[in-house]
């Protein structure tokens, strides 16, 4: 009886409880601070934790090579040290940050793309970026024949010069592997598939450790064994993940193999890539920058410097997952014709503080590329690089004043994503994956129609997207789904506007592909009359 008295009395004051939280609930204020919610908001958060997650740890272990040959470099003396650390920024500003910007278009295009379950396109978009980024290997290798000239220029130690250029004479090999890998990524994550490069990175790494023991304290070959450790680390990586995707047959339904159509539509892979580049050299670019002026005070500012970068490097890791994720959700959406969900996945993002990320994935980076560059080098570094000298703060004034940047930066980010035009992204998204509304005047505002770029066909359903072969499909970016809807794909559309004759191919394209080696054969020309010279 006792029990059954306690029972009823637990009862009546839950029930007093649930009353009073839904009094609660139902204020004023707190029903205004529920409506700035988006509906999905925590089921959004767990997709991109779930998608950038993987994305920090392949990104981890890509930063994890040069670190590794760091350390293995710093029995063989300072000298040999310095010129190791100094090679490799050497090859991540005029090189690496190079190629992994031009391949950020891929974040657009593919993810977009796939949203749009135009699958056929996503090899085409591949295919068109090898061949672009293949190219512009040419300047970068200029630039790295001609290293040691930079730097005696900027008052380096000439020893310390001559083994910089040692290394970056071997990598150069080794640049084609590390733009490969970009895109190889970038393929793979913005279909939502994450964990073959943590795999790939993972042994890729075991082995760049092994190869680095055996050519510095085995062969004893110093700075040449590092940079020869560094190259076959690269092209450990990308071949093991190409043998991964072969494996698994991950290109079923994106890749019918080398098309014609990757020579077309290079003007509009551009506009994205070169934006995209900006968009990220111009931050890398300050930070090495950055390091270089700390070694004009003195050694220990020097070494604070290397040791703050260094963290800041792996803690960037975090953001640049949760961005990759970002733009892996927003362009999806937008390519599925749901400005909406976009919407939602980009407010989970800026929660997230990776406004960056939305920026790509809506094919903004111009926006993107004009904030870095006001943020950094119009108000950060400059305000930076007085605290560093004329306020003789140094360490410490410099990233004041890069701390200011990023907050102007921020604002600046959040400012264009509020007031960015959804259902224009998503039109625009459309069109990059071969899609777009058919703007009508004879069709009514709740009668909207799709229309086939190259077909002209038309649908009244505006939850489907129309390919050439006039296949139906229902939007969602739900993986597998896509996988089983790309079966019934067998030709997607793969051109986007204009196409070109196979003349005008020739022409352009073939002086695109002869302006790399001219490039080059200009920065060889240097080399010798410099070399000369001195």
């Amino acid at each position: 009886m006792n029990i059954r008295s306690c029972w009823i009395e637990i009862e009546r004051m839950n029930d007093s409880m649930q009353g009073a939280f839904t009094d609660v609930a139902q204020t004023p204020l707190l029903r205004k601070i529920r409506s700035l919610i988006p509906v999905n908001f925590w089921k959004e958060a767990k997709d991109l934790f779930q998608l950038a997650g993987p994305v920090i740890l392949s990104q981890l272990m890509v930063f994890l090579i040069g670190i590794v040959s760091s350390i293995f470099c710093g029995h063989l003396g300072k000298v040999e040290l310095d010129a190791v650390c100094l090679a490799t920024a050497v090859i991540n500003v005029s090189g690496i940050s190079v190629g992994a910007g031009l391949a950020s278009a891929c974040d657009t295009l593919i993810s977009q793309t796939y949203g749009s379950k135009n699958l056929k396109r996503i090899g085409v978009i591949l295919q068109r970026g090898i061949l672009i980024l293949l190219i512009a290997c040419f300047p970068c290798w200029a630039l790295f024949i001609n290293t040691e000239h930079i730097l005696l220029a900027l008052k380096q130690s000439p020893e310390v010069a001559r083994l910089t250029q040692l290394y970056v004479w071997i990598f150069i090999p080794g640049l084609p592997a590390t733009f490969l890998y970009q895109l190889e990524i970038r393929y793979l994550q913005n279909q939502g598939i994450i964990l073959p490069q943590i795999f790939t990175g993972l042994v890729a790494n075991i082995f760049n450790a092994v190869v680095n023991y055996l050519l510095l304290y085995v062969l004893t070959l110093g700075v040449l064994g590092s940079a020869a450790a560094n190259v076959v680390s690269q092209y450990c990586q990308v071949i093991l993940l190409f043998v991964y995707i072969q494996w698994k047959k991950l290109y079923i339904g994106t890749w019918a193999g080398w098309s014609a159509d990757s020579l077309q539509e290079w003007g509009n892979f551009v506009r994205l890539a070169v934006p995209s580049m900006l968009m990220l050299c111009i931050e890398w670019w300050t930070y090495e920058i950055g390091t270089f002026l700390a070694g004009l005070i003195n050694q220990v500012e020097l070494g604070a410097q290397s040791v703050i970068y260094q963290v800041l490097t792996a803690a960037y890791m975090i953001p640049l997952g949760g961005g990759v994720a970002a733009s892996v959700r927003v362009g999806n959406a937008l390519g599925a014709r749901n400005p909406e969900k976009a919407k939602t996945s980009a407010t989970v993002a800026l929660s997230l503080t990776v406004s960056g990320g939305v920026l790509r994935g809506a094919g903004k980076q111009k926006l993107g590329a004009i904030g870095n560059l006001v943020g950094f080098y119009s108000i950060g570094f400059p305000l930076g690089v007085t605290l560093m000298f004329a306020a003789h703060l140094g360490v410490l004034g410099l990233w004041s004043g890069l701390f200011i940047c990023v907050v102007v930066q921020a604002v600046f980010f959040l400012i264009v994503i509020s007031r960015m035009n959804w259902n224009k992204a998503s039109d625009e998204a459309i069109v990059n994956a071969g899609v777009k509304i058919n703007v009508d005047t004879s069709c009514t505002p709740s009668n909207p129609q799709t229309e086939d770029l190259s077909t002209g066909q038309c649908t009244e359903d505006p939850t489907v997207l129309v390919l050439t072969n006039l296949s139906q499909v229902e939007i969602s970016t739900d993986t597998e789904q896509l996988r089983e809807d790309a079966s019934a794909l067998e030709i997607g559309v793969t051109i986007v506007g204009k196409v070109l004759s196979t003349k005008q191919l020739i022409i352009r394209r073939g002086l695109a592909f002869l302006s790399g080696p001219v490039m080059l054969a200009i920065g060889l020309v240097i080399q010798l009359t410099v070399s000369k010279q001195t």
